[in-house]
This record gives C-alpha cells, sequence and structure tokens, in this order.
C-alpha cells in the first residue's frame, strides 16, 4: 500500500524514529486531537512498514478527526483484512459509525429536497455496512411511507428532518414572532406533518397578535385570519396524546382571541354599513327626487341590504353589532317601501 489520501510526508527527525516510536507518539498526538500531526507521523509508519495493522488502524483515526470517514473506513478495512487487535476492531466500529451517521446526513439531505430515490440509495448502503439502529429503522420507514409510522414515530423523524426551522423558530419565538412563524411555516413546506412546527408556528401567531393588538379593520381581517390559520395548526395534534397536551394551554387563548376580533371586526362592518345607509340617506334627504334618483337610490339599498342580511347571520344574537344590523335592516327596508312608489 502506497499510502492513504490526507497524509503528508513526515520529515527527517521521524524518519530516524522506529516503527513503534512513530506509532506510539502517533497514538499520544490523536489522543490529544491533534490529527494533522499525527498524519505525518502515520504516513511515515506506512512507509517504513506498508502493512502494518497499526499504522493502518491510526491512519484510519486519523481521516475521522479528519472529517473522512469514507477514507477511514478504507484504511479501517485494510487494517481489519491483516489483524483482530482490540484497536483494529474498535477503529472499525467507529469508522463504520461514522459513514453511517454520515450518509444519513445525506438522507436527510435528499429527503429535504425531495429526492426520494437517493434516499432510498443511500439508506441501502447503510444497511449493507450493518447498520440498524432504531432511529435509521425509522427513517427507513419514513421513507418508504409504508406502513406508515405512528404519530410519534412519525414526529421523532421529522425532528430531525427539520431540526434547522424547528431550532430557529423555538430560538425566535420571544423575541421575533414574524420570524419564528415563518421559520415554522418552512418546516411544513417541507412536511406539513410536523406536530412540533405546527405548534410553534400556533404560539407565534399568538404571541404576535397578544403583543401588537390590532385597531383597523384590515388589520383586524388578518389577524382573524391569522387566529383561524393558528387554530387549524393546532387541530393537528390530536392524533397524539402527548402534543395534544402541549397545545391545549395555546387552544383556549387563540380561540377566545378569534372570537373576540371577530366581534371587533363584526361592529366595525356593522358602523361601515350604517355609514354606507347614511350616505344614502344624505345624498338625497331634504328634497323631492326624480324617478331616475330613486332607481339609483333602489339600486344602492339592494346590495347593502344584501350585506346587512349576511352579516347578521354571523352575528350573537344579543351582541351590539347584531342591534345595530336588525335597527339599519328596518330603515332600509323602509326605505325601499318609499321609493317603491317612484
Amino acid at each position: 500500500m502506497n499510502g492513504l489520501p490526507g497524509l503528508p510526508a513526515a520529515g527527517d527527525a521521524d524518519a530516524a524514529m522506529s516503527l513503534e516510536q512513530l506509532l506510539g507518539r502517533a497514538s499520544v498526538l490523536l489522543d490529544a486531537g491533534r490529527h494533522e500531526a499525527a498524519a505525518a507521523l502515520v504516513g511515515a509508519a506506512l512507509r517504513m512498514a506498508p502493512d502494518s495493522a497499526d499504522a493502518l488502524a491510526l491512519s484510519a483515526r486519523c481521516l475521522l478527526l479528519a472529517g473522512d470517514p469514507e477514507h477511514a473506513l478504507r484504511a479501517a478495512r485494510e487494517a481489519a483484512r491483516r489483524s483482530d487487535s482490540e484497536l483494529v476492531r474498535s477503529v472499525l466500529a467507529a469508522s463504520v459509525g461514522a459513514v453511517c451517521a454520515d450518509r444519513l446526513e445525506k438522507v436527510r439531505g435528499a429527503l429535504r429536497g425531495r429526492d426520494l430515490d437517493a434516499a432510498r440509495e443511500l439508506l441501502r448502503g447503510i444497511a449493507a455496512l450493518g447498520c440498524g439502529d432504531r432511529f435509521l429503522v425509522l427513517v427507513s420507514a419514513y421513507t418508504a411511507g409504508r406502513p406508515p409510522l405512528a404519530a410519534e414515530q412519525r414526529e421523532e423523524v421529522l425532528s430531525w428532518l427539520l431540526r434547522e426551522e424547528l431550532d430557529e423558530a423555538a430560538a425566535l419565538k420571544d423575541e421575533d414572532h414574524g420570524r419564528s412563524l415563518a421559520a415554522a411555516e418552512r418546516a411544513l413546506a417541507i412536511d406539513g406533518r410536523s406536530m412540533l412546527a405546527a405548534l410553534l408556528g400556533a404560539e407565534a401567531i399568538l404571541r404576535a397578535v397578544v403583543s401588537s393588538p390590532a385597531r383597523s379593520g384590515v388589520a383586524l381581517r388578518s389577524v382573524l385570519k391569522d387566529l383561524r390559520h393558528a387554530r387549524d395548526l393546532l387541530q393537528r395534534h390530536d392524533e397524539s396524546e402527548e402534543f395534544r397536551r402541549r397545545a391545549d394551554p395555546l387552544r383556549t387563548p387563540i380561540n377566545q382571541l378569534a372570537r373576540h376580533v371577530a366581534g371587533e371586526l363584526r361592529v366595525q362592518l356593522a358602523n361601515e354599513l350604517k355609514d354606507r345607509y347614511n350616505a344614502i340617506v344624505s345624498t338625497y334627504a331634504g328634497r323631492v327626487i326624480s324617478v331616475f334618483e330613486a332607481s339609483n337610490a333602489r339600486r344602492s339599498l339592494a346590495p347593502l341590504s344584501q350585506d346587512v342580511t349576511k352579516l347578521r347571520r354571523q352575528c350573537p344574537p344579543d351582541s351590539t353589532e347584531a342591534v345595530v344590523l336588525t335597527q339599519l335592516a328596518r330603515a332600509i327596508a323602509s326605505l325601499q317601501q318609499q321609493l317603491h312608489h317612484y
């Protein structure tokens, strides 16, 4: 064997050392995390004894610390063909584990990019190495989609798959509700079944509404839409007892706020309808109107009457806006009756 990738040549001082001395010093350096200095000594050892199982094993350790698990595994396998020592077995196991972890991270990237074929191919390569822990089984089941994972198992995989977005949403939930919600929505765009992303998104909406209450009608519409979205997000937690418990404390304030904002919006809409009615009346008040003007007034009152009827259906019978709308409906009907004679 002529050497491994990433192993620099040793200096003259190293060349004067024995194989045992080279490997001993390299091992000490590796224990201290100094893989580059150790690699130079291991390179000298391999030139001195290309078939040395210990040198190959230490070269694998160097490559592992350098972040090159694939080449580390090749070196460890070369060492295993020559020896079954404890050092070789340990380095081989570590190399296999590092390759499996590296490939699993590539599986994650493929899944995030919705490249299921690439994810399945990588998973087959991991299985061929003999890696098969519980989480890998869950990832394989998630990727295959058949049979579907239980809610808690799927959520475990999704927490791994969406960790950047979920971490950002959680980290920002107290200081930047908008960015927290945006991160949660990005997670849901990758996989809309994430219960944690839904929970964080609903919490971000609630905190944003509480911290910046809306006043204008346009803003109230937007807030009500957001609160209804938060309510919908929490509904997906019903399939998991754990997340249902976590979602329950949010449901009550979100529902209460939604009802309050809807009430405020109905009041504003009722007042807007009342203003429309007053504008029509003021146009023709205090004078005799022509047949043409009466026809225009009737055409203006017809859609106004429809809007009043529609909004009345949404109002609780004893609410302030319901009383206003009832009075307005009567006034419109009376005016339409008067105009009917023109």
